[in-house]
């Protein structure tokens, strides 16, 4: 009865003050920020970061007041940001709209869900998805950047993901920065995705560290891959929307567009 009530309060914040956003949790908070920001039209123009649209002239509304109340909370708005972000990755988010312009966002998205996939088939289910966190390096001290970190909570596993929307070949010294990330925050495996392919140094240098190398790419319908069957591939010919192909090795995954949750 309680989660019911907490999901009607939600649901009307327009009619909210600020006497009625200080009485959430912080958790319900950042949801009830979530689902305002979702009812803003002008919001939804590819920007995950949305603190300086909302200082741009925004009206006096439950957006601005809960920007007004984050502040005195001190919750960052990434944190808005990233929640809107793992509600893309359960398919529960405009994020279609959202990211139209964003490809590489987008690119990030659908890898960090195809990924999660890939990991559940081997027995790691994933709890938590961090899009672009922070997390303190046990050797430089400081912070240290990480694409995508994907969190199994018991017992706990984390597998950092590096995504790279490049239409070039990855090189040995990407590598090697991403092994450097890896040992400062500690990660159990590291994942570096692209869509461009690997150098034959980054190929060696990633061998040597345990770094997972993958490809996820745009499939050719008028081209279908060799390795799907006749069925397979007169299906994909004539499906509507795209279909994306995660490899390792010599193994396989197909994902549709709408599946991983984002929209052309």
């Amino acid at each position: 009865m309680k989660k019911k009530k907490t999901k009607t309060r939600i649901r009307r914040i327009s009619v909210w003050d600020n006497e009625r956003l200080e009485k959430l949790s912080d958790e319900e908070f950042i949801d009830a920020f979530v689902l305002a920001t979702e009812e803003r039209a002008d919001l939804k123009d590819g920007n995950l970061i949305i603190e300086r649209k909302l200082k741009n002239g925004a009206p006096e509304n439950s957006i601005e007041l809960c920007l007004n109340e984050a502040r005195r909370r001190q919750i960052p708005i990434d944190a808005v940001a990233k929640k809107i972000a793992d509600r893309a990755v359960a398919g529960e988010s405009f994020i279609g709209t959202l990211i139209k312009t964003k490809k590489w966002k987008r690119f990030e998205i659908m890898a960090a869900k195809a990924v999660g996939i890939w990991l559940e088939s081997g027995g790691i289910k994933v709890d938590k998805v961090d899009f672009d966190a922070r997390i303190q390096g046990g050797i430089s001290r400081s912070p240290r950047q990480i694409d995508v970190w994907l969190e199994k909570s018991s017992p706990r596993h984390v597998v950092a993901v590096e995504c790279k929307d490049y239409s070039t070949s990855i090189s040995i010294e990407k590598i090697e920065a991403f092994h450097s990330k890896l040992e400062d925050v500690g990660a159990d495996k590291g994942v570096f995705i692209t869509k461009s392919g690997f150098q034959q140094g980054a190929k060696a240098a990633a061998d040597r560290y345990g770094i997972i190398l993958m490809t996820f790419k745009l499939v050719d319908k008028k081209n279908p891959p060799a390795e799907l069957n006749a069925k397979q591939r007169s299906d994909l010919r004539s499906m509507k929307g795209d279909m994306w192909c995660l490899r390792h090795n010599d193994s396989s995954w197909y994902f549709t567009t709408d599946f991983l949750g984002t929209a052309k």
